[in-house]
């Protein structure tokens, strides 16, 4: 080979430089190549890092395995390169024979990202470690290569890719302390016999060659030239079903199209409740594909749904990140997917999904459907790096920049809630480029197993956003854990303390939401849940605070939550008796949500005035002073349009709730897809609502609001007419009857000239079904007597004497439900039932199943006093009731006299079960308060 002094002259000079770099701290630049394999000297000695090529095997452990190093030729011809040659053995379990660089002293390789090297050999398996002076062999920091080749190839590895090996104590890879570099059979064949050659081995801190190695678009599907692997990333794809969770369906991948795609044949059993079939592409390393951010690939099938994962390294199989595209067709359609949109399953622990360690992509069949068989196939798999202009094109999202409204003056701020938000800034912003604003504010959950979160609120401050911390005192699930009691007896004094002095220490303003939505049931620091005594849950809530304040924590913000209605809706559970006080709480929250037709839930469609307009009254009329937040809220799109919601929301917020100072977006695919992201009509809609400078970003300006409350008094009391303008209610009169009257179901014997209530497709309630409106029409009478009230109601309805429901439940069949207060002189303001409130339903019954009408009065709990009677029409029915004022107590007929009163009808489809209602007065409050009702006035003939 030559000694080459040339060669060695240069890399002499290298090494005094490093040597002074190192030892005298002189400024130097350090090259961008370190060779590792100075064979000039026609020796296994690496001279000036003061190193050796050595071989080894298993003898150290009583194995017989044979290793046998020497120079020989490289790819050019030159005796540049060194060769292994090896025979395992039988003595030892984990026979291995070993060619290893050894230092004589670490070195430091930090400035370096790459190694390189050619290889060569006869096909075995190949295990790389990089090993540090602190750590054992069998936690070597490794990498594999599948297979070695019979022809040189030239192989670039990121240091990043090195893993440390299972087997023990996890330590992280030092590359300042260097003490071996070794390449190692992988296989524990016993007697395989082998050999592998290297040469040019590299360390590189530059990044040409690695841009080279890795092309702006990737292809992972070359499958006419390698079959079913991935060469360049050391990956393969291979089929897989839920064979490996003890079912039994078949899945089985096949080269097609001449070479062009891969073909999934599957066939799904019934062995397996989640069955499933996957063409998966696995990477032997985990790779670096930071550079990429968008997937793309054409595919066809025969219907079934298809959903893409990706997985990286630390997230197990049933949390990947996956993205759905729907059904397969069997003509080929195109794909072009960013990353962004990939989602984590909900099973565990949220988990980002690591670009620079990705471990597989997959396709995967999502249908349950047993014994159902199919295909699909899919080609010109690629990863592209494209610019952040076409990426968010995806779908129909626009390039929106966000807007950085810093404004001072009045408005509403924003806020936002995801999984991965208080732990990465960078969702964040995607989520601001999407809606086009920045947020103001980032709101998380911590429960009492948890310490006070520094490092995201740290995060969030320096980052511009006010932390919002919802502090729920439960161990997270565990409904028995905690009790107001606990906390009151000082259980947990130690604990709060710990919170406060943390506080203390971290020095800056944050929310704290303790508590939240106390007047539901299923927590356990809840009223109904705690002695039903909202005076111990307000005295729990000073108790908390208290703490904060001896221990100096003046820099929380307290939050006062309620959810916008108290479930279930009794007396005890009263949100203003379990009010702290003005001194305990900064600011007031609502909490509410429009779960529609949700499946397992079946609310109804809700605007945000019906969700929050009672709630927001009620707080706004019997708390001054503070500042009002929607500490969370969001729409799923089952029932209506989501896009519609939103715009009607942000108009609302805007004209009617000056109140509100900031809101906070849900922004999770949970029990239903409340997320403003996932869907670009959406994201848009969302975009042109809060780009109106009503919306603002700045935290500053968010820790102002308290400032401009006490001014604004007047103005949160005058804007209540907007949401219940209860002076201007309608009013219906109800003629004096002095006759007889047979309640047969047969309206003929009225007199005429009675108030009647025309109802039709417009009075239905926005929660209403899409079913069509063409076949309802109702027409209702009022009358009224000294002891009874006379209604007769004459309907068209499409499915009529729908009702196969009893008791408190015939409300979700045909019905008339009425509401009536047996006091003229109530407020008519007032936002809750009081004991002069009255609900009563009438049921048509059910012809089929031979269900008589009846009468449940709901505020009694029992049967009321009447009767009722229905006969069908030829388009629908008549109902017929005399209701006994004595359903009322001790009501008194009074001439002249107005009392609160609404009606609503419940309209059932072909199931049976209501799927629309018509009201009277337009409000689905009707049910729990009693300002939205109209009034009826009793008259004579």
């Amino acid at each position: 080979m030559g000694r080459r002094r040339g060669y060695r002259n240069i890399l002499f000079l290298f090494f005094i430089s490093v040597f002074f770099l190192q030892f005298f701290c002189f400024a130097s630049d350090t090259p961008s190549v370190l060779k590792l394999d100075n064979f000039w000297e026609q020796t296994l000695r690496v001279g000036d890092l003061k190193g050796e090529w050595l071989s080894d095997e298993d003898s150290h452990n009583g194995g017989d395995s044979k290793a046998v190093l020497t120079l020989c030729k490289g790819e050019d011809g030159q005796e540049n390169a060194v060769r292994l040659d090896y025979e395992l053995g039988q003595k030892y379990q984990y026979r291995y024979s070993i060619m290893r660089l050894k230092f004589s002293e670490p070195i430091d390789i930090s400035s370096y990202q790459f190694l390189s090297f050619r290889l060569k050999g006869n096909g075995h398996k190949l295990k790389i470690h990089l090993v540090t002076g602190e750590i054992k062999d069998y936690n070597y920091h490794t990498y594999l290569i599948d297979s070695t080749s019979s022809r040189w190839k030239e192989y670039i590895i990121p240091l990043a890719s090195f893993q440390q090996e299972d087997w023990g104590e996890k330590k992280p890879l030092d590359l300042k302390n260097i003490v071996m570099l070794q390449f190692q059979t992988g296989s524990v064949q016993e007697g395989e016999k082998g050999f592998f050659t290297l040469e040019k081995v590299e360390l590189h801190s530059d990044s040409e060659k690695w841009k080279n190695y890795l092309p702006k678009t990737l292809l992972l599907s070359d499958y006419a030239r390698t079959g079913v692997k991935v060469d360049l990333l050391n990956g393969e794809w291979k089929a897989e079903s839920d064979s490996v969770m003890g079912g039994n369906s078949e899945a089985e991948i096949s080269v097609s199209r001449g070479g062009k795609a891969l073909k999934l044949d599957y066939a799904l059993r019934k062995d397996c409740d989640n069955r499933y079939a996957v063409a998966k592409l696995a990477f032997l390393n985990p790779v670096d594909l930071s550079k990429y951010n968008t997937i793309s690939f054409s595919i066809r099938g025969s219907g079934s749904k298809v959903k893409i994962y990706l997985g990286s390294e630390g997230v197990t199989d049933y949390d990947y990140h996956g993205y759905e595209i729907g059904a397969a067709s069997e003509s080929w359609k195109e794909y072009k997917i960013p990353f962004y949109v990939f989602k984590q399953e909900g099973w565990g622990n949220y988990v980002p999904l690591d670009l620079n360690r990705l471990k597989l992509v997959q396709f995967k069949t999502i249908s349950r459907v047993c014994d159902e068989k199919g295909w699909f196939e899919i080609e010109s798999v690629r990863l592209t790096r494209e610019d952040d202009n076409l990426i968010r094109t995806f779908g129909g999202f626009k390039n929106y920049d966000v807007v950085r409204k810093d404004k001072q003056d009045n408005g509403c701020f924003l806020g936002a809630f995801s999984e991965s938000y208080s732990r990465n800034i960078g969702d964040i912003h995607l989520f601001e480029s999407k809606i086009g604003k920045k947020l103001a504010q980032i709101m998380w959950y911590q429960d009492w197993s948890s310490s006070f979160p520094s490092k995201e609120c740290n995060l969030l401050t320096q980052e511009g956003y006010l932390p919002h911390i919802t502090w729920e005192p439960w161990i997270s699930g565990d409904t028995n854990s905690i009790k107001l009691d606990n906390i009151l007896s000082g259980q947990w004094d130690e604990y709060i303390a710990k919170w406060a002095d943390d506080s203390v220490e971290f020095g800056k303003p944050y929310f704290l939401r303790w508590g939240h939505e106390f007047n539901l049931k299923f927590y356990p620091w809840s009223i109904l849940l705690n002695d039903k005594s909202p005076e111990k849950y307000a005295r729990a809530f000073r108790y908390v605070r208290d703490i904060f304040i001896k221990r100096g924590a003046t820099n929380a913000i307290w939050i006062w939550c309620v959810n916008h209605v108290s479930f279930p809706n009794d007396k005890e559970n009263d949100v203003i008796r379990a009010y702290p006080g003005d001194d305990y709480v900064d600011w007031i929250a609502i909490d509410a949500y429009n779960f529609g037709f949700q499946q397992g839930y079946n609310l109804g469609w809700s605007t945000f005035d019906d969700l929050f307009s009672s709630m927001y009254i009620t707080l706004v009329k019997k708390i001054a002073d503070k500042p009002i937040m929607v500490g969370e809220f969001a729409t799923t799109p089952m029932g209506g349009s989501k896009s519609t919601w939103i715009k009607d929301t942000g108009i609302s917020l805007a004209e009617k709730y000056p109140a509100i100072k900031s809101v906070v977006w849900f922004n999770v695919n949970k029990e239903t897809d409340w997320r403003v992201d996932g869907n670009p009509e959406i994201a848009k809609a969302f975009y042109e609502t809060v780009s109106n400078d009503y919306f603002l970003s700045s935290a500053q300006g968010l820790l102002n609001v308290d400032k401009k409350v006490p001014g604004e008094r007047n103005l949160y009391l005058d804007s209540l007419k907007l949401l219940n303008p209860y002076w201007n209610k309608p009013i219906l009169s109800a003629s004096k009857f002095s006759g007889i009257l047979t309640v047969d179901g047969d309206l003929s014997d009225w007199p005429s000239g009675v108030s009647t209530i025309q109802m039709n497709k417009e009075n239905f309630s926005r929660s209403s079904s899409s079913r069509s409106s063409n076949h309802f029409k109702a027409s209702i009478k009022i009358m009224a007597d000294s002891a009874a009230l006379y209604i007769g109601c004459e309907l068209e309805d499409d499915f009529p004497v729908l009702n196969p429901f009893t008791n408190g439940e015939i409300y979700k069949g045909d019905s008339l439900e009425m509401t009536l207060c047996k006091n003229p002189k109530a407020d008519l303001g007032r936002l809750s039932f009081t004991g002069e409130d009255y609900h009563i339903i009438l049921g048509t019954g059910d012809e089929k199943l031979d269900l008589l009408p009846s009468i449940w009065n709901v505020s009694k709990g029992e049967l009321g006093d009447g009767e009722v009677n229905v006969k069908r029409t030829k388009n629908g029915y008549i109902m017929e009731a005399r209701l006994l004022f004595s359903n009322l107590g001790d009501f008194i007929y009074k001439k002249g006299e107005r009392f609160g009163f609404d009606l609503i009808i419940n309209d059932a489809g072909a199931s049976g079960e209501r799927d629309r209602q018509a009201f009277w007065t337009g409000n689905s409050e009707f049910y729990r308060n009693p300002s939205v009702w109209g009034l009826v006035e009793f008259k004579e003939e």
